[in-house]
């Protein structure tokens, strides 16, 4: 009975080792979570297992990731990437999670060149001749009450606490603004001048003349719209943002030490806060409307001015009239406008969870 003992414990010795190598030869598991429906991965480790360049920027809040034939800069908190065509917008955003960047991981490989196959809590991605399996749970939402309201403080895509202490809402705006207005500004001059051309009044007969003109003076009305927009745009934090900023302030608050009842106690501020989201949201969605219609007028417009060009009249033109530079700027703009859009809404459905989730005073 002792020999049968000491060969039993032999065998599963071995098969104790045989595990033991087999998981000592595995990759480590590549941590990664599950916002709602999309899967987020360790920036580090997923490019490690995929063969991606990683440079790391803002201390870590931002990566650069370069495969064979493309690159794409993400940073945290923002949808919106660079890439070697531009501006690109993603359909979430980075996050910081356990001190780490994670990415979104189906927008950010697709757009590497690579390809995500979901099957249930699984996620197989490839990228040339690498592949990796993620496992992220399907787990059900915590039960109601002071765990569901953690969980719902605690979502990586609103950091309350960062945006407690951040100088402005739209910050993210604010550099494309001040390019925009640096660029587009000087153009509504040029427009005034050739709208008040008496040469080219004299001319508008001629159909070349006529149809520049025209645009030009449609261009004209509508610079003004987009100034006054723009305008908006780099005042809503102080003259309509402080609801917002409010809310924040109480949801960080209340992260730092989540209690049921001292949330039932702010739950007001956090529903006040859904008018101003509202209205920013209004700002912005017509922000980007007449951003696009003011960029296909003055593509229009350069249209118009070669065909002026072609047939001898730009020489008549007050000022010189260069517009290439001020469409890129619209359009990095109203890329910035998008990603305060996803912000925006990201942010009210955020408020109206915790307040779906905290009980009424």
């Amino acid at each position: 009975m002792s020999v049968m003992k000491n060969r039993l414990a032999a065998v599963l010795g071995t098969l104790l080792l045989t595990v033991s190598l087999a998981r000592a030869d595995e990759p480590p598991a590549i941590p990664a979570l599950r916002l709602d429906n999309t899967v987020y991965a360790a920036a580090l480790p997923l490019a490690e297992a995929l063969g991606l360049k990683l440079t790391w920027r803002y201390g870590g809040s931002a990566a650069y990731l370069q495969a064979d034939k493309s690159w794409l800069t993400v940073t945290a908190g923002s949808p919106l990437a660079a890439a070697p065509d531009g501006w690109t917008l993603l359909p979430t955003c980075p996050v910081k999670h356990l001190d780490a960047l994670f990415l979104p991981v189906e927008p950010v490989v697709t757009r590497l060149g690579g390809a995500v196959q979901a099957d249930g809590e699984r996620l197989t991605v490839t990228l040339g001749d690498a592949k990796v399996v993620l496992t992220a749970p399907l787990e059900p939402p915590p039960p109601a009450g002071i765990e569901r309201l953690k969980a719902d403080l605690e979502d990586p895509r609103v950091p309350v606490r960062e945006l407690r202490g951040s100088a402005e809402l739209m910050g993210g705006l604010r550099g494309a603004l001040n390019v925009a207005n640096d660029v587009v500004g000087p153009i509504t001059p040029i427009l005034e001048a050739i709208a008040k051309s008496r040469v080219l009044a004299l001319a508008k007969h001629v159909p070349v003349v006529g149809a520049f003109v025209g645009t030009a003076q449609d261009a004209l009305g509508a610079a003004g719209e987009i100034g006054d927009l723009m305008h908006q745009l780099a005042t809503f934090d102080d003259e309509q943002g402080k609801p917002i900023r409010e809310a924040i302030e109480a949801a960080a608050k209340i992260a730092d030490l989540p209690d049921l009842e001292a949330a039932a106690k702010v739950r007001a501020t956090w529903q006040a806060a859904g008018p101003a989201f509202d209205d920013r949201l209004a700002l912005l969605d017509k922000a980007k409307t007449r951003l696009i219609e003011y960029n296909l007028l003055l593509g229009l417009l350069d249209l118009k001015l070669k065909d002026l060009d072609a047939n001898g009249w730009a020489k008549h033109l007050p000022v010189p009239l260069t517009l290439a530079p001020a469409r890129r700027a619209l359009t990095d703009l109203k890329f910035h406008v998008d990603a305060e859009r996803w912000r925006c809404n990201a942010q009210k459905a955020y408020f109206q969870r915790l307040v779906d989730d905290t009980p009424a005073p």
